[in-house]
């Protein structure tokens, strides 16, 4: 977690001599948080604080998360609205969203083959696999359980 800040600081330095002292704050702690949830969840960083940029996961789960909460609302409707609003959602949008579903899933595969002793998200859910039954069984399911609550 010290690399992430330390990385984050030294990112806000640089953008305020560029930018004559003025920091998109909200950019660069989002850049910050994702890059720590993606270690802890999937053994590497999005690359947002190396890059300066969000990682198109990371945009596709945002506008998901904003197209869910106008889906919440559509579900209260009777069904002949929900099937009509539904067959709104352009194609492109629907596989933009399966292959980030894909993207979460292949990062969890790859963090489990590989194992860590770091202790991080991940590990305690496969301990819990182990001990109870209660955690992240393999093959991993379509979706890494910390994003599945957001999808």
């Amino acid at each position: 977690m010290h690399k992430y800040t330390d990385q984050f600081i030294s990112c806000l330095l640089k953008e305020s001599n560029r930018a004559n002292g003025v920091i998109d704050i909200v950019k660069w702690v989002n850049f910050l948080t994702t890059d720590l949830i993606g270690d802890l969840s999937f053994g590497e960083a999005f690359g947002g604080l190396s890059s300066g940029e969000l990682h198109p996961w990371l945009d596709t789960l945002f506008t998901t998360l904003k197209a869910f909460t106008f889906m919440r609302e559509i579900l209260r409707h009777p069904s002949i609205m929900i099937n009509a609003a539904m067959a709104c959602i352009p194609k492109a949008m629907m596989e933009h969203q399966k292959s980030a579903v894909a993207f979460g899933a292949q990062a969890a595969r790859r963090r489990m083959e590989r194992g860590s002793e770091k202790p991080d998200f991940m590990s305690y859910i496969l301990k819990h696999e182990e001990t109870d039954g209660k955690g992240y069984s393999t093959p991993p399911p379509r979706v890494f359980p910390p994003f599945q609550v957001a999808f």
